[in-house]
């Protein structure tokens, strides 16, 4: 084969290569332009209809909130409290067993510092070894692409939102401010929210909506059924203020484990 006919088969293939090469280059560039005028297009229609486009990320956030437990003795060990809980429980505390490195029964719980600082000093004054332990739920900061975070942000703050309503009502109701079935009352309420919050959880479907789903459906149906065994209490009053008082710190345990859950997302 001669020199000539080597170089032009050599500049033949280059030239296919070269070919290939910039066919594929131009489908990229193609594809990239399509891509750029989909997003744009997103975006101009985004400000139009108020919805976030494509490429956006939303966030799902909460802020922190602190409920300080009162703690009327503490123990090295879980048997030793769970005995002194039943004592507790009997004179209308909560009687919650909590580990924290050490062993509290807890007897009531407040939204703010101040107060548990003045029951802590009531209990001291009696000989009690009170103590205050802070109940911190964290902030909730997460990225959520869909169209539900009312629901989400409805379904988390349901938690804070019982506890404030309970703890109110559990106060007046030591103070015979009011009577069983005005509590009563309340709880039904809350429950026929916690009742309409499940019902729409229940009926989401899309990808984006799973995980944080499978967190909140799970504590949510919890609280429903602590709400109505509430309701259906027929008790003393010295039992009902310590189901009430229980529920209130119960509650506020599993918004903490749930976002915790949330914040491993």
């Amino acid at each position: 084969m001669s020199n000539l006919q080597e170089n032009s088969e050599k500049n033949l293939k280059k030239t296919t290569k070269n070919s290939k090469f910039s066919l594929i280059f131009i489908i990229f560039f193609i594809l990239l332009f399509f891509l750029l005028i989909i997003n744009v297009s997103d975006i101009f229609s985004s400000l139009i209809t108020s919805k976030n486009n494509i490429f956006s990320i939303k966030k799902i956030e909460i802020p922190s909130y602190s409920v300080y437990a009162v703690s009327i003795n503490d123990f090295n060990s879980y048997e030793k409290a769970k005995d002194y809980s039943v004592a507790v429980k009997q004179k209308g505390g909560a009687g919650v067993v909590y580990n924290s490195g050490e062993y509290f029964v807890f007897i009531s719980s407040y939204p703010s510092l101040s107060e548990a600082k003045e029951i802590k000093q009531n209990l001291l004054d009696l000989g009690y070894k009170s103590r205050i332990v802070n109940l911190k739920v964290d902030a909730v900061l997460t990225n959520y692409k869909g169209d539900n975070s009312s629901l989400f942000l409805s379904a988390i703050n349901f938690f804070r939102k019982t506890y404030n309503c309970l703890q109110n009502h559990v106060i007046n109701f030591d103070k015979l401010e009011l009577t069983q079935s005005q509590v009563n009352s309340a709880l039904a309420k809350l429950l026929s929210e916690n009742i309409s919050i499940l019902n729409t959880m229940q009926n989401l479907k899309h990808s984006q909506d799973l995980p944080l789903k499978q967190l909140i459906f799970v504590p949510l149906t919890e609280v429903k059924k602590i709400l109505e065994t509430l309701l259906c209490f027929t008790g003393e009053d010295m039992e009902y203020t310590s189901n009430l008082k229980q529920t209130c710190i119960e509650i506020i345990l599993k918004n903490k484990l749930l976002v915790n859950q949330i914040k491993a997302l």
